[in-house]
């Protein structure tokens, strides 16, 4: 396994899980209602700059497949997981699954994955509750008194 600390400082970018400009018809327009839903906090992750570069403007499910490979613990889990986006009809270039295949367990990207529609009340949930977690870890260190 390759998260490591250094590993997280390294290249690391800032993911929109729904693109802020996606393909027609790839994403629910609920999604877009409000123009700033795309940059709260529950539509963001981190990917490596690569990867993010490629995941783009791709549908849900695609996304979904390519986190699933990325969140893979084994080798063997990663190429079961290739192999099921395949069997779904995604296709992935050459170039994308090598890149899928250089990077390993990124664990953070598991619930993502297992959401099933990315849907505006999911998004809005995941806000809140990663709000939560990072106040609660980072307000003692700020000295405020917990509530």
């Amino acid at each position: 396994m390759r998260t490591t600390r250094e590993k997280w400082k390294e290249n690391l970018t800032i993911e929109h899980v729904a693109p802020r400009e996606p393909q027609k018809d790839s994403w629910p327009e609920s999604l877009y209602e409000n123009p700033d839903l795309v940059d709260h906090l529950g539509n963001l992750t981190l990917l490596p700059k690569a990867e993010n570069s490629s995941f783009g403007r791709r549908p849900w499910q695609e996304k979904r497949a390519m986190y699933r490979v990325l969140s893979s613990c084994t080798e063997d889990e990663l190429e079961t997981r290739l192999a099921e986006a395949r069997n779904q009809g995604i296709q992935l270039s050459e170039s994308t699954e090598k890149l899928l295949r250089k990077e390993k367990y990124f664990q953070h990207l598991t619930a993502i994955c297992s959401v099933d529609e990315w849907i505006v009340e999911f998004v809005q949930k995941r806000s809140k509750r990663l709000a939560e977690l990072v106040w609660r870890n980072i307000a003692p260190w700020l000295g405020f008194d917990k509530e």
